[in-house]
């Protein structure tokens, strides 16, 4: 069984979202049990959202996930907490999709700011460089990486900072404050 109702038109697009299917499974005997006979009567489950606002372009889940400035995997997660948060029934659809979106607005800063600042191991790994003048083979060695994998990290960062050699990483670092130099 499957039900929807939907107070106005829509201009392009349904509201199809918060509709979810209604599923019901009833079991019928002709003849009454004699000692327990019938293991179950049956399972009903029944969930109906009903959206009245209607979007001028498309439904919430096209709106969600319309949004080509944040990752993919925000996108679904930000769909399944507009799922989530209709199914609370505290707010209207059109308010829960607007936290959501300032939610993605969120996920996109912190994302850019992710970018530009290292990681705590990155600034880890950048201590022992310039503080305990560390090579790669010590610095592995201490954090139980292989030197691939820590040659990789100081790559990444310096793709991601757009600087070139790993002295310019340093000093980088330096110039922004994530690792302090220690004079000796």
């Amino acid at each position: 069984m499957q039900s929807w109702f939907q107070s106005t038109l829509p201009m392009k697009g349904a509201t199809c979202a918060p509709v979810r299917m209604v599923w019901l499974r009833i079991m019928f005997q002709s003849t009454l049990p004699m000692k327990g006979a019938t293991l179950r009567g049956g399972d009903v489950a029944i969930v109906i959202n009903v959206s009245i606002h209607a979007p001028n372009e498309g439904s919430d889940q096209a709106i969600i996930f319309a949004r080509q400035d944040v990752k993919p995997n925000v996108r679904v997660s930000a769909y399944w907490l507009y799922t989530h948060e209709l199914g609370k029934d505290s707010q209207s659809a059109a308010c829960v999709l607007e936290n959501v979106l300032l939610w993605m607005d969120e996920q996109n800063k912190i994302e850019a700011r992710r970018k530009l600042e290292p990681t705590l191991l990155e600034r880890r790994l950048l201590h022992m460089v310039i503080n305990e003048e560390l090579n790669m083979k010590q610095i592995a060695l201490r954090n139980h990486k292989g030197v691939t994998m820590t040659k990789m990290y100081f790559k990444r960062m310096r793709d991601r900072l757009g600087v070139i050699t790993l002295h310019r990483l340093a000093a980088l670092a330096v110039e922004r404050g994530w690792v302090k130099f220690q004079e000796k």
